[in-house]
């Protein structure tokens, strides 16, 4: 998994995001998606300011927690989908793709609706499933 506060337990992981994921959880998703400061920050939808602001405080926000679990599950599921080879998920991620309109699984999982429907399409693949 790879952010390791992400846990089983759904109340466990609310109070995770109540009270802020940690800054280095943001430093290493966006290391581990291999992104500068400015392109991760866009991700979660900080400014790169902001994001200094946060590492200076050491915590990061509800929303920009939420966030980082939202791409912590994506890459996730990307990397089981590609046997755990980060170059395949992190492209499989980024590269356009049919069925989503031509948009890459990253870009339309900027919503949680279409974060859901990538990490379905994720399960399905997985179970031999295109539909």
């Amino acid at each position: 998994m790879i952010l390791h506060t992400i846990t089983d337990s759904l109340p466990v992981t609310n109070q995770l995001l109540e009270s802020g994921l940690r800054y280095s959880a943001y430093e290493y998703l966006r290391s581990k998606y291999k992104f500068n400061v400015k392109e991760f920050s866009n991700l979660i939808r900080i400014s790169t300011s902001t994001a200094q602001r946060r590492k200076r405080q050491g915590i990061m926000r509800f929303r920009e927690s939420e966030l980082l679990i939202r791409y912590a599950k994506l890459l996730d599921a990307a990397l089981d989908l590609m046997d755990g080879d980060v170059e395949l998920a992190l492209d499989w991620l980024q590269k356009p793709a049919l069925y989503f309109g031509g948009e890459s699984p990253l870009s339309v999982s900027i919503t949680s609706v279409g974060a859901e429907e990538v990490l379905s399409f994720v399960s399905r693949l997985s179970l031999g499933s295109c539909n």
